[in-house]
Order: C-alpha cells, then structure tokens, then sequence
C-alpha cells in the first residue's frame, strides 16, 4: 500500500536526497553521544534480537546494534542516505522504503528504533505507520523513538532545504501509541 505524498512530504523526500543535506546529516549524527542513553536503556529492555531502525538515514545508531546480540536492518525513504548509511556499514542491510507500507513478514522484528524521522511522518499518516510497526514487530518486542513535542505540524527551514516537522503533546503521543497497540512504558 503505498499513499499518495503531499506537497509537504515531497519537499522532505527531496530535501533529504539533496546530496548537500546527505552531508551535513551524517556529519551531525556521528556524535558519539547521539542516542546513547536511550541505547542504553533500550539495551536493559531488549538485550537482543533482530531491530528494525526506520527511518535510518545514514545510519548513526547502526554502531549500538551490533553482533552476536543484535541483528540490524535499517529503512529510510531516502535512497542517498542509505548510500551513505551502507559506506559506512557495508555488512548491514539496508532498505529503501517508506514506513507506511513496511515491505517485511508480520512479527519479524523482536524490537525497532527510530531517531528524529517518525517526526517527518504527517498527522494523517503517523496510525498507519504505527500499524506497521506493531505489524512487523513480535509480541513483547521494544521500541524506542524520539518525537517532537508541540502541536502543530510545520515545513521547517535550514541550510537553504525544508523538511516536515510534526509535533505531539506528550498525552496525545502516549494515547495514539496505545490505541494503536503499543504499551507504553516511558514518555
């Protein structure tokens, strides 16, 4: 199932195949301290197992998830930023897909990750990836991501690209995971 991109959506689609935006991104999230904490609770939560990092990008968090405990496969909808995500990981598998239409078997995944990309996805479409991700992922799996917290959805400007940026209230995010079938255990 694949739904139409609006307007919106593909300014960011094409802000983030922008080989300039590809840069700068992989340069700003290979900080060593980019997610680490929420690894490290993740880890205490979800030892091991085969993770799904959605929204991947040039796959800064692929360090953390690292035989023999883990498996790692990451999607983005990017095509250039898995390039970079690859040459910097060429054992890994990587996947070009959107998170709406997740292109794997039901309970695959024993956990999932997402860093900075569930926050791309617009109010009409954020249950329907949702949906998938409780889809692909097995009873009992975690997950961790990070939104951003506000209200409103909004085109955000830098380095001369524009990119979606879609808020939640902390209760309207924790209401929406669990009516969509996650348990939420930390806001």
């Amino acid at each position: 199932m694949f739904l139409e991109l609006s307007d919106e959506e593909r300014e960011t689609h094409e802000t983030y195949n922008n080989p300039h935006i590809v840069s700068i991104n992989e340069q700003a999230n290979r900080n060593d301290d980019y997610g680490f904490d929420e690894f490290l609770r993740f880890r205490q939560l979800q030892p091991r197992g085969l993770i799904l990092d959605l929204g991947c990008g040039t796959a800064p968090h692929a360090r953390f998830f690292t035989p023999p405990s883990y498996e790692y496969v990451g999607i983005d909808a990017s095509c250039a930023m898995l390039q970079k995500a690859w040459q910097h990981n060429p054992d890994l598998m990587f996947v070009c897909m959107r998170m709406e239409a997740l292109m794997f078997k039901d309970r695959q995944f024993d956990g999932f990750w997402s860093f900075a990309a569930l926050p791309h996805i617009p109010r009409n479409k954020i249950e329907i990836v949702f949906r998938e991700i409780v889809r692909v992922t097995k009873p009992g799996g975690i997950g961790c991501f990070m939104m951003v917290e506000g209200e409103n959805a909004r085109m955000v400007e830098a380095e001369d690209a524009r990119a979606l940026v879609t808020g939640y209230r902390a209760d309207e995010c924790s209401e929406l995971l669990e009516k969509n079938g996650l348990t939420v255990l930390n806001v």
